[in-house]
């Protein structure tokens, strides 16, 4: 893997019940891989809003009919950690946002949109101030979870007031889209289902335990455009870049 030099931008540039196809034991990994550019992902995979009602992932790239949708998966507020980076418990989502405020700034939403979604610290969730694996082991209907779900969502829509992160973000409360199938981070039976979509968006070379940041482009037909953004290391020692705002920039404009 290439280090590369990089210039962060800072902020004033201008810059329910869904039914899955098929769903896996939590412990079954054999064979799964990321999608691949030129696959259409599941009309399934869904995320949630502020209010906690599931989005399909499908619905909002045909929403607008824009040709480039920016699905940006990063680690979200870092609740009773306010010491933390922007209040985000990922430092190396916090610094890399700065490519989705110059995305925002540069494109028309028509053209190119952007799907921020915000996922919580499920392997350390005591650590920000949760109850240990509250996000893994709780059920849906469990007062610990909802009660956990929403100050999290709070503290992460802090970060979208104060424009660190543009524009209206979702949530992926039980980190599907980024799925470890590694059997020492299995959730609990409290965790329901796990289906055969999760993971997914997680590269085939991740190494890390989150994985987040990671970025990827889709058409409005949900078909994957792009092998994922991801990899950026700010804070490790030393520092390693696999991308920059150019790059991602020079790959969007190879669809518009």
């Amino acid at each position: 893997m290439n280090r590369r030099t990089f210039v962060k931008i800072g902020l004033s540039l201008p810059v329910l019940s869904l039914a899955p196809v098929r769903v896996l034991a939590a412990s079954e990994d054999q064979g799964h891989r990321a999608y691949r550019p030129g696959e259409r992902i599941s009309p399934e995979v869904f995320v949630q809003d502020k209010s906690l009602n599931a989005q399909k992932i499908l619905a909002l790239c045909q929403e607008w009919g824009a040709p480039v949708n920016v699905l940006y998966i990063y680690g979200g507020g870092a609740y009773k950690r306010k010491s933390k980076l922007g209040e985000l418990w990922c430092r190396d989502s916090f610094e890399d946002l700065y490519v989705l405020r110059y995305l925002h700034e540069k494109y028309e939403s028509r053209k190119v949109r952007l799907i921020p979604v915000a996922c919580p610290p499920v392997y350390a969730s005591r650590y920000y101030g949760f109850k240990p694996r509250v996000f893994l082991d709780e059920p849906d209907d469990s007062p610990t979870f909802q009660q956990a779900a929403k100050d999290f969502i709070a503290s992460t829509e802090k970060a979208v007031a104060r424009r660190y992160v543009p524009v209206e973000t979702y949530y992926d409360l039980r980190y599907r889209l980024l799925f470890n199938r590694r059997r020492d981070l299995k959730p609990g039976p409290g965790y329901g289902p796990v289906y055969s979509w999760q993971g997914k968006f997680r590269s085939d070379r991740e190494t890390q335990k989150y994985g987040t940041p990671t970025i990827w482009l889709l058409d409005a037909r949900g078909t994957i455009l792009h092998p994922p953004f991801h990899g950026n290391l700010y804070h490790a020692e030393p520092f390693h870049i696999e991308y920059t705002v150019l790059d991602l920039d020079r790959a969007v404009q190879q669809y518009l």
